[in-house]
């Protein structure tokens, strides 16, 4: 069995993703502000690097949202299903897909020229890393 520790830690990190990925469809705004934040060192950078491209970024913000948001209700659904229970690939449900999406993002953050992205990138990753190296140990025992 799981340690309710990590099994909530991940819940809540799951519900972290749905959120985000609702705030970028419903908080263009905010999340614009955020990532300008990150890629230009101030807020609006997007408005005044792209002022053109703006009505772009801001659909391709919300249809990431939307992917994101997906992606966290289908972790959230392995998370309490097949993970809880301990399963065969329970964990591999949720760690080989967030570690494909870091190596792909990541890898296109570089290729891009925004760095800073797999800064967060790797915030993002240890919410997840920690608490399933913490938990492999149960998916290893023989039955």
């Amino acid at each position: 069995m799981i340690p309710s520790f990590w099994f909530r830690w991940l819940q809540v990190a799951t519900i972290g993703i749905i959120l985000y990925g609702a705030g970028l469809i419903v908080m263009p705004g905010l999340t614009l502000d955020f990532f300008s934040l990150i890629f230009f060192g101030k807020t609006g950078g997007f408005q005044a690097q792209y002022p053109t491209a703006i009505d772009y970024i801001r659909f391709i913000h919300g249809d990431l949202g939307s992917i994101i948001f997906g992606w966290g209700v289908t972790c959230y659904m392995i998370l309490n299903g097949p993970f809880r229970r301990v399963e065969p690939g329970g964990w591999e449900m949720l760690a080989l897909p967030l570690a494909a999406w870091f190596v792909t993002a990541s890898a296109h953050s570089v290729y891009t020229g925004y760095w800073q992205n797999i800064i967060f990138n790797i915030v993002f990753l240890s919410l997840y890393t920690i608490p399933l190296a913490a938990t492999r140990k149960y998916f290893n025992k023989k039955s």
